[in-house]
Order: C-alpha cells, then structure tokens, then sequence
C-alpha cells in the first residue's frame, strides 16, 4: 500500500509472475544492410511494459485504472520509422550526459574536450548528435527483465574513455526497476537517464496535462539562465511556481506563470548520498492511476513537454505541447563546468551504478 497525505491509500491491485517475450519491432538501415530492432514485453497481472533495443526505449507501459482498464500511460510511437525521425527522445535512454553541459565542452585533468553541440545553440544535450538513445543496444532476456549492454568508444560524441554500460531492467509486481551501470578505461563523465513522457489517463483519454496532479518533494531547484543553462545557484522553490512539495495540478494557468510563459522545464535537487529515496508523484485523480517515481539520483528535471510539436503517435492518437509530463531522474546539468555540484566524474577502478523505480499504484 502507498499512504499520501494528498491521494490517502493507494492499492497494488493484482500480483503476479513476470513473463518475458522478445520479438522483432522492426529493422533499421547500417551500412549496406539492415539491423534487427529488438523488442522485450515484460508482463504480470498489473503492467504490460515492453522496451525496444533501439535506445533502450520504453515504448510503451500499460497499467490498470481504478476500474481495472488497462491503457498506455507513456507517449510513444507504433513503429520504428517514427522513433528514427523523432527529436524528442520519445522514451528513450540518455547518455553519456543527460541534460545539458554549457558550451559543449568541460575540462579534465588541465585538457579541454569539445562535445558536439546542438542545433539550435553552442550547448551540448542528451548525449550529442548521436546519442545512447540513437544506439541499437544488445539485449538479453532475464528471468523477470531484460539487460541490454552498449560500448561506447573512446571519443564518442567528444567524450575521453571508452565506456561500457548495463542497463538492467525488472518488472517485480506494480514496480518496474531500472538500474544503470557503467564502467570506463579513462576519466569521463558520465550522467545516464531515461526521457519518459507520462500522462497517467492513458491513451483512451491523453490531452492536455492540466488535470494531472504532480508532487516533488524537495524544497531548492538549479537556477538557469536563458539557454536553460545553471548558473551555479540551488534556489528555494518557496514562494515560486516551481513549488510542488504540497502537489499542484499542472493547469495552463500554473504553467503560464512559470518565467517565459513556456511551462516547467528546469531541475529539482535531492541530497547525493545514493540513497532509493521519493522524488515525484504524478496522479491522475480522474482514471485512478498514480506513479511514484523513486531514484538515488541527486536530481530530476521536470518538462512539461513545452517544445513538442503536433504529431501522431501510438493508436493514432495526436500528441503536442503540455500533453504529457517528463520525468528524468538524474544528475545535475552542467555538472562537468560546476565544481560544487554533485559529481559526475567516474575514474576507471570506479562503478557508476543508479537506480531508478516507477511504482504503480489505483487510487
């Protein structure tokens, strides 16, 4: 049972073994030939998930509303030609660096490494032009999950080291856990997370965010600048927009007020002491769903989809602005350029290792 001083009791429903089935979800163009794009459904009696081996990417996860519909929480789309034109991240892995690192660029040991920027500005974001989500990762099926593995070479996107990560994924009842793992031969920086947008009516109801209620515990966020970049100040989140310790229903009225006018798009800042701790509720009071979101990372960005343009997704159902909320459990942006930040920095000897929880619950 999940207790809420907002939601009181909210139940796991429904309790079962896992079954795991792997299947081709479709195949991709490398070099002069084809590559199988891999499919993993883990399933019980409360969550049908399945992730793709293209960018350890959720694709879709199915849970029960309070009246025992299942239906698709998570935006995605039904074939692998959409995920290649996408610039979303659409449920996707993000690495080597999840966010962004000012200037595209960071300093090690008195040497200067050069990212690959993005298009829009001299910043680097999610991994670079080809990130860990535009990898096909191989994939292995576990009693309970899947574990996929991807090398990264040395110089990869501008990063020094070559780097070797796990991602190891279970569904155990209503929760489903992702752990990250990762080891290198040189110093790097390394910072992994996952790009999942929820809206927790599922798909039979998806629009609009503005009666979906989120709740971050904590009470300071990184201070950015106008390219959403830190400027180095862990502020409090009191007497703000950005205040969600008490919940707030995501309304446009709320989203407007932010600075900018865009919606949520910035950092929430948790102690660095490894610890599986609470860092976001979202509920959806009118289907009975609610998330919580658990992770031992120092931090998480909330995005309330501000930039995401009109599109048809699964079940030809239309997609855009502020009709889902991201969720992205990680380390803080620009950590490399931000000695007092928590630190990114793994030496070889060193294991990277976080864990990220999505636990289901009815209410």
């Amino acid at each position: 049972m999940f207790k809420s001083a907002i939601f009181g009791v909210a139940a796991v429903l429904g309790q079962s073994q896992t079954t795991v089935k792997e299947f081709e979800f479709g195949r991709i163009s490398v070099g002069g030939g084809f590559q199988s794009v891999r499919a993993f459904e883990l399933e019980n009696d409360f969550i049908t998930c399945t992730i793709l081996s293209y960018g350890v990417t959720f694709q879709k996860i199915l849970v029960r509303d309070r009246t025992s519909i299942f239906d698709d929480v998570l935006m995605g789309f039904d074939n692998i030609d959409d995920y290649l034109k996408n610039n979303d991240y659409v449920g996707g892995v993000l690495g080597r660096y999840a966010n962004r690192i000012k200037g595209a660029s960071f300093s090690l040991y008195g040497q200067t490494y050069y990212l690959n920027p993005t298009s829009w500005d001299e910043n680097h974001i999610h991994g670079g032009t080809f990130g860990f989500d535009k990898v096909v990762w191989s994939g292995n099926k576990l009693t309970n999950g899947v574990e996929f593995f991807h090398s990264s070479p040395d110089g990869d996107e501008g990063y020094p080291g070559k780097l070797d990560t796990i991602i190891t994924i279970r569904l155990n009842q209503h929760e489903i856990d992702v752990t990250y793992e990762s080891r290198t031969n040189k110093p790097t920086h390394v910072n992994i997370s996952h790009h999942w947008y929820f809206n927790m009516n599922g798909h039979m109801n998806w629009g609009s965010v503005d009666d979906l209620k989120l709740i971050v515990p904590t009470e300071t966020y990184l201070e950015t600048d106008e390219e959403n970049i830190p400027t180095g100040r862990v502020m409090p989140v009191e007497m703000t927009p950005f205040d969600l310790r008490s919940g707030q229903f995501l309304t446009q009225n709320l989203l407007t007020s932010v600075p900018g006018g865009h919606g949520l798009d910035l950092c929430y800042t948790f102690p660095d002491d490894r610890k599986l701790r609470q860092v976001a509720i979202l509920a959806a009071p009118y289907s009975g769903r609610l998330l919580e979101l658990k992770s031992t990372n120092p931090g998480m960005q909330v995005y309330t989809a501000n930039w995401v343009p009109d599109s048809v997704g699964k079940y030809n159902i239309p997609y855009g602005k502020h009709t889902a909320v991201a969720l992205e459990p990680q380390f803080w942006p620009d950590s490399p350029n931000q000695p007092q930040f928590p630190s990114t920095l793994l030496v070889p000897g060193q294991y990277y290792k976080q864990q990220t929880t999505l636990a289901f619950y009815r209410i």
